[in-house]
């Protein structure tokens, strides 16, 4: 690589544990080789002291820098324990901040999921920024954004909805086919929150509310919810 790293190079990356060592710009895209801070490390199996066996050079991609993308080479550690009554005797550095066999560091894919669900930036975009495959950003959006759907907490402060067209007809398709057993095609926006058919008194899909129970919060099937 061209450059050789600095500590206003790390202090720039913002990777807590990690520090950059050189840094090449190109035509279109930022390249940093980059390694831990650790320089002491222990044995997990009997705590001795490890030593350095060998380095191992990944490649990830982060977050852009001045509107190009960056690719990080890890060059991890491979250490080795140098007790010989211990079973472990090498092993491979890992840190939180990049996941095993990962594409993107961990920040650049709640970033992506970000873009995606609350800045309603399209995943081809996304993935064009960060210069990954359309499919990488989708996993990466699915894995963030799952949990913070699933958070029931999310519903405690909304006092409206905005529902996009799509959803909306959806909706309505469902209640005239509840209604169509009785020839009764009425509709309600937002829908009824009545149990039963005005006509045949038959049962009716509730899709208006959360919890079933007659309560006024609302649905977490409606609307296009940010994450």
């Amino acid at each position: 690589m061209g450059q050789h790293g600095s500590a206003s190079g790390s202090i720039l990356l913002g990777l807590d544990g990690f520090e950059v060592t050189a840094a090449e710009a190109t035509d279109d895209e930022w390249r940093l080789a980059v390694q831990t801070t650790a320089t002491t490390v222990g044995c997990n199996a009997c705590g001795a002291q490890a030593r350095r066996h060998a380095r191992r050079t990944v490649r990830v991609r982060d977050l852009p820098t001045g509107g190009r993308p960056v690719v990080l080479a890890w060059r991890k550690r491979v250490w080795r324990c140098v007790e010989p009554a211990c079973g472990v005797r090498t092993w491979t550095e890992q840190r939180t901040a990049i996941r095993p066999r990962a594409v993107l560091t961990e920040r650049a894919r709640a970033e992506a999921c970000r873009r995606v669900g609350k800045d309603a930036h399209s995943v081809a975009a996304v993935a064009r920024d960060l210069g990954v495959g359309w499919a990488t950003i989708m996993r990466a959006v699915h894995e963030h954004g799952t949990p913070l759907v699933d958070d029931p907490r999310r519903l405690e402060e909304v006092t409206a909805l905005g529902l996009d067209e799509t959803t909306f007809l959806k909706a309505r398709r469902v209640q005239k086919l509840v209604h169509a057993a009785c020839r009764w095609y009425s509709w309600s926006s937002p829908p009824s929150r009545s149990r039963r058919c005005t006509r045949c008194r038959s049962p009716l899909m509730t899709v208006g509310l959360a919890d079933g129970s007659g309560g006024s919060r609302p649905s977490a099937r409606w609307g296009r919810w940010a994450l």
